[in-house]
């Protein structure tokens, strides 16, 4: 029995399985980044210019991917409605963080980390984006073999 190339919702047994780690995932980096934000800062290795802004880039990016792929493995067809919604929570992570970095006399916050976790929000919405709307109809994460 062939299954279609071009269906959107996971054909695989263990959607439940994969749901709940990708959720899980997704809980433990957000309490993380949060978590981050309460403790004093991190003394930067200075070979390497703006290393934080980079480990922002990364780590916004790892949660974006990750909230796609839980989306995903909820069967839920992703649109750009979905793509708008999940840029905007996961940059509001992004203000949280910041806010609370300003509650913390040892922190400072700065406009330039949130800008670079809008920009590793925006880098994975943008290949998402190609993804769903390139000239190829079908979408997913796992290669689906017909043969």
């Amino acid at each position: 029995m062939k299954k279609k190339a071009n269906s959107q919702k996971p054909t695989t047994q263990n959607t439940f399985l994969c749901s709940a780690i990708y959720l899980i995932l997704s809980l433990l980096l957000t309490v993380s980044i949060l978590y981050e934000a309460t403790r004093s800062p991190i003394i930067w290795n200075e070979t390497i210019q703006h290393l934080d802004k980079i480990v922002h880039f990364l780590v916004f990016s790892l949660l974006t991917f990750l909230i796609y792929k839980l989306v995903y493995f909820f069967g839920i067809k992703i649109n750009w409605s979905h793509l708008l919604t999940v840029t905007i929570v996961v940059t509001g992570i992004g203000l949280v963080d910041e806010l609370i970095q300003s509650l913390n006399p040892d922190r400072l916050p700065s406009f330039l980390d949130l800008l670079a976790d809008f920009a590793g929000v925006l880098a994975v919405t943008l290949l998402m984006f190609r993804k769903i709307y390139s000239t190829k109809k079908n979408f997913s994460f796992t290669r689906i073999d017909n043969g």
